[in-house]
C-alpha cells in the first residue's frame, strides 16, 4: 500500500509540474504578442489535437490567412504547426504515464498520421521514444 501511495504521489506531482511548466512557457511566449495572436494561442491550447485549416485559425485571430501566418511567425517565432507539436507531446506524455493505451492508439488520438511520425516528433521534443518514456514511467511506479 505505501508503494502505491508513493507511486500515485509521483504521478500527480509529475502532472502538476508538467502543467505548471507548460503554462509558464505559454505565458512567456504570449507575453509580447498581440491580442489577435493571443486568441490563436489560447485556441491552439484547447484544440491542439484537432485537425484544422490555417484559415480556421486565422478566423479565430480575426486576420486573413496570409496575414495571420506572417504575424504568428513574427510574434511567436514558430509556425502554428511547429507550435502545436510540443502541445501534443505534452499530452502524449500524460497519456503514456497512465499506461492504459498503446503508443499507436495515443499517436492517432493526438492527430499524428502514423505511430512512426509520432515517435519522431516525440523524440525530437523529449529525447526519448514514446516506448522509452512509457517504460520509465512504469518503472517509477
Amino acid at each position: 500500500m505505501p508503494t502505491a501511495r508513493a507511486a500515485l504521489h509521483y504521478i500527480l506531482l509529475t502532472i502538476v509540474r508538467d502543467h505548471d511548466a507548460h503554462r509558464a512557457a505559454l505565458d512567456a511566449r504570449s507575453a509580447g504578442t498581440s491580442p489577435a495572436i493571443r486568441r490563436a494561442l489560447r485556441w491552439l491550447e484547447k484544440h491542439a489535437v484537432e485537425d484544422f485549416a490555417m484559415y480556421e485559425l486565422a478566423a479565430v485571430a480575426q486576420l486573413s490567412a496570409s496575414r495571420f501566418h506572417e504575424r504568428f511567425l513574427q510574434e511567436v517565432g514558430f509556425t502554428p504547426a511547429e507550435y502545436r507539436s510540443p502541445l501534443r507531446v505534452t499530452r502524449a506524455k500524460r497519456l503514456l504515464r497512465e499506461g492504459k493505451r498503446s503508443v499507436t492508439d495515443i499517436a492517432f488520438d493526438l492527430g499524428f498520421s502514423s505511430s512512426q511520425y509520432f515517435a519522431t516528433v516525440f523524440r525530437n521534443h523529449s529525447g526519448l521514444t514514446p516506448r522509452e518514456s512509457q517504460r520509465r514511467a512504469a518503472g517509477s511506479v
